[in-house]
């Protein structure tokens, strides 16, 4: 299925560029609770930044609660370590994000792998954060209650996290972690020139007003430091492929999924200049679109996403799923990329 336009949104200007129509209009169904509802979204002609035509005003009804960011943080056994074994690791990281430590860190390495969550951190886009060290000040904007990044960080020896959320169920400290219930705006107050990095993790496509949060950002970052947002990104082999069914369209909770014109443009409107692109797409993009391409919501009992050992695809579809993604990733073809920004 490939994505055609159904009409021309002729009155439409893109809140991006400024940039009138007609652009090409798509209807969109929202699909991860399988409401079914249609959205309209438009693609604008300049910048090619897909975005909803208009902000629904009832947006919160869109986050129950069983939304996943709202889940709890639950430790459990999940990368756990010793007390030593975190003291061992903590060099290695050290090493691997900083270029430090290298003596120590080839001493106690003895032959063991990097830990899961050293990969989940995103390496890549830490080691070009251009960040001090361990004591680097990181805030997580649209962290969810969870903040599992954010742990993540903590467990690999990072001392100064924050997330802030205006969703999450109050602000509290767990384990290290400061989580601040708040909008990006009040939160800021007080706080300019405070961090040395702040991220959108998968959070800024769903902000209505994009350029206000990133020069917010800006704000707090210190001189010369990054911004990294991860978010949908077009276009990509996916979106040819699945148009409307698209699993990262997400309507209407995504309100904008931007090209890399129209997300640079932006960062540039607020005093950010684009430093380095990666792509990080997983196989959650190719099981959920062909999911929605059969009509089955994330949501539903079938899919895998809620249900793991489902039978919906057979292992060797599943294997392919991993091999496309690893692909798009690789072709810089994903539909979804990690965007480093450094305040200019």
């Amino acid at each position: 299925m490939t994505p055609e336009s159904q009409t021309d949104a002729h009155g439409l200007r893109c809140r991006i560029c400024d940039a009138g129509g007609p652009h090409q209009s798509f209807s969109i169904r929202e699909m991860m609770f399988g409401t079914r509802e249609n959205f309209q979204y438009f693609l604008c002609r300049v910048c090619g930044c897909l975005q909803i035509s208009e902000i629904p005003s009832d947006l919160e009804r869109h986050y129950p609660s069983n939304y996943y960011s709202m889940d709890k943080y639950h430790p459990g056994n999940r990368d756990h370590w010793a007390p030593l074994t975190r003291a061992f690791m903590r060099q290695r990281v050290r090493l691997a994000l900083f270029g430090r430590g290298y003596r120590i860190a080839r001493l106690v390495s003895c032959g063991r792998p990097m830990p899961a969550l050293f990969f989940r951190s995103q390496p890549a886009l830490l080691r070009n954060a251009n960040l001090p060290g361990f004591d680097a000040a990181i805030l997580d904007v649209g962290c969810g209650d969870a903040a599992r990044w954010l742990h993540d960080l903590g467990k690999l020896g990072f001392n100064r996290l924050s997330g802030v959320d205006p969703f999450i169920e109050r602000s509290r400290t767990v384990q290290g972690v400061q989580l601040i219930k708040s909008d990006l705006a009040t939160f800021a107050i007080g706080r300019e020139g405070t961090f040395d990095l702040v991220t959108f993790n998968h959070s800024l496509e769903h902000l209505p007003n994009q350029a206000e949060a990133l020069a917010t950002t800006v704000s707090l970052l210190k001189p010369q430091a990054t911004c990294v947002v991860r978010i949908p990104v077009l276009p990509c082999a996916s979106w040819d492929k699945y148009g409307t069914d698209w699993v990262e369209l997400d309507a209407p909770r995504h309100l904008y999924i931007h090209s890399h014109t129209s997300i640079r443009m932006l960062g540039e409107q607020v005093g950010m200049k684009l430093n380095q692109v990666f792509y990080d797409t997983s196989d959650f993009e190719f099981y959920g679109s062909e999911q929605y391409a059969r009509d089955i919501a994330l949501t539903d009992s079938q899919s895998v996403w809620t249900n793991p050992n489902t039978t919906l695809f057979s292992p060797d579809e599943r294997r392919r799923f991993e091999e496309l993604a690893a692909q798009a990733n690789r072709t810089e073809t994903a539909g979804r990329a990690a965007f480093v920004f450094r305040k200019a």
